[in-house]
């Protein structure tokens, strides 16, 4: 760790209060737009970008491992922060919106299609588990269980994968294509996963 660095204790509590403060803050803008608080929780948001400035910026000495736990926060945050951002806009509007079972306002004027976070193509029964872009869907399918309204549990990268690799193959039989596009979307606040022939 150089002088400026920041010791693997302090990042290491600095990434708990973050994925901790994500889960608070979900809390509090539920209740916001159940009408339980008056106003959206905007002083735990800005601490918490505080939080990812400070080690988006200031780099040093952190590993690997540390850079991947931090991207999946960060990345977590800010599909949580756009869709709260847009459904916030959305009341100062006085535009209609929904609300989902749990209660948390869904924009209606959107299709839920446009919530897409990662597409990628690929080669039909040549994917490899070790191809980056695989790894990212799957990092992307997570964010998209974590922000979703949805009792999904956690999934194994190898199970996904399996998964992914049965349905580009029965695409493949069903098109006789040489490659496949795959969409992770957030559609109604649930992760889904689109297989479809790109010729």
């Amino acid at each position: 760790m150089g002088a400026t660095g920041v010791s693997v204790a302090s990042f290491d509590n600095d990434m708990h209060r973050l994925k901790e403060g994500i889960k608070a803050m979900q809390v509090a803008y539920n209740r916001y737009f159940t009408g339980a608080l008056d106003r959206p929780p905007v002083e735990m948001q800005s601490s918490l970008s505080a939080i990812i400035r400070e080690h988006t910026i200031n780099t040093e000495g952190q590993r690997t491992a540390d850079r991947f736990r931090l991207n999946a926060l960060v990345s977590h945050f800010h599909i949580l922060t756009e869709m709260w951002n847009r459904n916030v806009r959305q009341m100062e509007e006085g535009r209609p919106a929904a609300l989902n079972r749990r209660g948390t306002q869904v924009d209606v004027s959107k299709k839920s299609d446009d919530r897409e976070l990662y597409r990628a193509r690929f080669q039909a029964g040549r994917s490899s588990p070790e191809n980056p872009q695989m790894q990212k869907l799957y990092e992307s399918y997570l964010l998209a269980i974590k922000a979703g309204d949805t009792s999904k549990g956690s999934l194994s990268y190898r199970n996904f994968y399996a998964q992914v690799h049965r349905r580009m193959e029965k695409c493949q039989e069903k098109t006789g294509c040489d490659e496949v596009m795959l969409r992770v979307l957030l559609v109604d606040n649930r992760p889904v996963l689109k297989v479809k022939s790109t010729s």
